[in-house]
């Protein structure tokens, strides 16, 4: 009876081992099956998919499609980065892109990112990538990330910026000088007088060319446009690059000086006038031309553009009836 009951407990034992060595056969067929069906999703899904260690970016996983965007064999790809996610990324866009990492982890465990890459060719690329943390059992934290390449899209859309940047320097400009129009004028002046407090000093100066339409009419409209750009080249030299500048009309020229002092606003007029003061001699006809202005101050003649626009258009009044040629300040 003992014998028998040995054999019959070895008898079971041997079931069960074979019972558990049918089961991890099946266990294995089915993490086969998986893993095929996720290597042939892998390689179909646009894009490519890595995963990196995320203390020490250690590279883990690098997909085909990862491969295909980078044009090189996956040899060359740990080569090529040492093996090291932060070193696909260009040196242009690392320091940001780190920060950028940091800043969406303190809310989500996810992240979206654009950033520049150099591929095996050294051919610049622009990259969209979504990742994700994933804290395994063991403590570890790994990024899984999706990479498409976007840098079509990222020229397109360069492209269109540069057109929209192009049409609004277009509308802000004058067309003749490059200088501020007159409505481009007056919102710079505002947004300026928006922020300025009562002991600010900014002044406004209108200028117009003097004997201008009698160059038209002796030399003709064509010289008359290279008067208007010679003036237009002339406060620009004279004036500083912080001081707004703007063609208002036809021969009609502004300046606003900000945060100035009235000593040196009147150094600037006078520059001004002497720059502009010209002999014009063309088969024996001569048209002299020079500027006269009239200039206003923020606060004291006014805190608004209307203002300082009316007291510094009286003053330009005045300027030409004392002769032309000089300036005038308002008020005086």
């Amino acid at each position: 009876m003992v014998g028998n009951t040995g054999f019959g407990q070895h008898n079971t034992e041997a079931v069960r081992i074979l019972q558990l060595e049918a089961e991890l056969a099946d266990t294995k067929k089915r993490l086969q099956a998986a893993e095929d069906r996720l290597s042939v999703l892998l390689e179909s899904m646009p894009g490519g998919v890595l995963s990196y260690d995320a203390d020490t970016g250690k590279l883990d996983y690098i997909s085909p499609g990862t491969l295909q965007i980078f044009h090189c064999s996956e040899e060359e790809f740990r080569e090529r980065y040492y093996n090291c996610f932060d070193l696909i990324i260009s040196k242009i866009d690392r320091a940001r892109v780190k920060q950028q990492i940091k800043d969406q982890l303190n809310y989500f465990d996810s992240v979206e990112l654009t950033y520049r890459v150099e591929d095996i060719l050294d051919n610049i690329m622009w990259i969209y990538h979504r990742g994700r943390l994933v804290t395994g059992e063991d403590g570890r934290s790994t990024f899984f990330v999706v990479l498409s390449d976007i840098t079509d899209e990222k020229l397109v859309q360069n492209q269109m910026n540069r057109n929209a940047q192009k049409l609004i320097e277009k509308a802000e400009l004058d067309g003749m000088t490059s200088l501020y129009n007159k409505v481009s004028m007056q919102a710079a002046i505002e947004e300026c007088l928006s922020t300025s407090g009562v002991g600010s000093c900014h002044a406004m100066l209108m200028i117009d060319t003097d004997n201008f339409k009698s160059v038209n009419d002796t030399f003709g409209h064509a010289y008359g446009d290279k008067i208007i750009v010679f003036v237009a080249d002339s406060i620009r030299k004279i004036f500083r690059g912080t001081d707004f500048v703007g063609r208002v009309g036809g021969d009609e020229f502004m300046v606003f000086m900000r945060h100035t002092s009235r000593n040196i606003t009147e150094e600037r007029a006078r520059q001004l006038n002497e720059a502009i003061r010209r002999d014009l001699c063309e088969d024996g006809k001569l048209v002299k031309i020079s500027c006269s202005i009239g200039i206003s101050f923020f606060s004291q003649d006014g805190d608004t553009y209307q203002k300082l626009f009316s007291a510094a258009d009286e003053a330009l009044y005045h300027a030409k009836e004392a002769g032309k040629n000089c300036y005038r300040i308002f008020g005086k």
